[in-house]
């Protein structure tokens, strides 16, 4: 080995030494790769406390006391094909509708004066990285609530002749509950597992799931169709991801590709969730019919309820002529009955 290369290995474990030392631990440990023309950023360390915790590797997910100062890595990459300089900062965001939601750039929120960068600005070759350190100093007077931001890594295109720019950015969500001790429980819980079909005749699997803890909650999973008729089965369906704040309810939403002509069923139909290291499997019977499909239950109910219908109606006309009749037959003193 190389006198250069071994100090390098040297720093290297000495940095990991450190990490280790302040309660982190590496976020991943395959480095996800930055699409062609563009940046990229990932979180590099977590707290050791939560690293079998899929949501931590990928998002500053923490809970700290109030007047507590917490440090992160992230790392940007440049993949633009040129030279660039990127901007750092961090920037609010918001629950909105079950969707983690960004605010527009130049927004402000409390969290983010907690933020700070040790690089404001960082200028890469093409395919060069950089560590950013991402600090978070908590007052001692903040409100014991999760907080919600984003550190984003930024990069402004110029505009043609002198016109406005345009900014690109990627970010990496912050998820950051403010309180004593380990802070609330967060878990969920599912409701309910249903199926239709859409106005394409496509099959859908819909979990209805409610956040029954004291955080935020980012649910997505697997649904498995079995059972089927004639025993039929179908592949693996990848769900939608929801975020879902405490004491709320969302549906997660399988879509089953090429289902058109998928027998209605019954089926078994297993749904896996996850968020974090909490996981629910429900397992249900579903059917899918048309929304506007009721089914035969509602038909066999309405046939019989036409049928009393019209009887009644009948009956009631028959009843009237025979009245109308009755009395005009009284006018003109043909009627025997009397």
């Amino acid at each position: 080995m190389r006198p250069l290369s071994l100090a390098r290995a040297l720093l290297a474990a000495f940095v990991a030494v450190l990490a280790i030392a302040a309660g982190l631990a590496p976020a991943a440990n395959a480095e996800p790769s930055t699409p062609e023309g563009s940046i990229g950023i990932r979180l590099l360390d977590v707290p050791a406390k939560a690293k079998d915790d899929p949501r931590a590797k990928l998002y500053i997910v923490d809970n700290v006391k109030p007047g507590a100062t917490i440090t992160r890595r992230v790392q940007v990459t440049n993949n633009t094909g040129a030279k660039a300089t990127v901007r750092m900062y961090a920037g609010p965001a918001q629950i909105v509708g079950n969707t983690f939601v960004p605010d527009e750039p130049g927004a402000t929120n409390a969290l983010t004066s907690w933020i700070k960068v040790d690089q404001p600005s960082v200028t890469l070759d093409n395919g060069e990285t950089a560590k950013v350190a991402v600090t978070i100093k908590v007052p001692a007077d903040a409100p014991e609530m999760e907080h919600y931001g984003v550190v984003w890594a930024s990069l402004t295109t110029p505009g043609k002749d002198g016109g406005i720019g345009a900014e690109s950015r990627v970010g990496v969500r912050v998820y950051l509950s403010v309180g004593a001790g380990n802070g609330p429980p967060s878990d969920f819980s599912i409701d309910s597992v249903t199926g239709s079909r859409g106005d394409d005749n496509g099959a859908t699997v819909i979990a209805t799931v409610t956040n029954t803890g004291g955080r935020a909650v980012d649910v997505s999973g697997t649904l498995k169709l079995t059972k089927g008729p004639g025993d039929l089965s179908a592949g693996t369906v990848g769900s939608t991801g929801v975020t879902i704040p405490p004491g709320a309810s969302s549906d997660v939403v399988f879509t089953v590709p090429n289902s058109a002509s998928l027998p209605d069923g019954p089926w078994n139909a297993s749904v896996a969730l996850q968020s974090g290291v909490h996981k629910h499997t429900s397992d249900q019977t579903v059917t899918f019919r048309a929304a506007a499909d009721s089914g035969p239950a509602s038909r066999s109910i309405a046939l019989p309820l036409t049928v009393t219908i019209l009887v009644v109606l009948a009956a009631a006309a028959l009843g009237y002529f025979l009245y109308r009749r009755r009395r005009t037959a009284t006018a003109t003193g043909e009627d025997k009955s009397a």
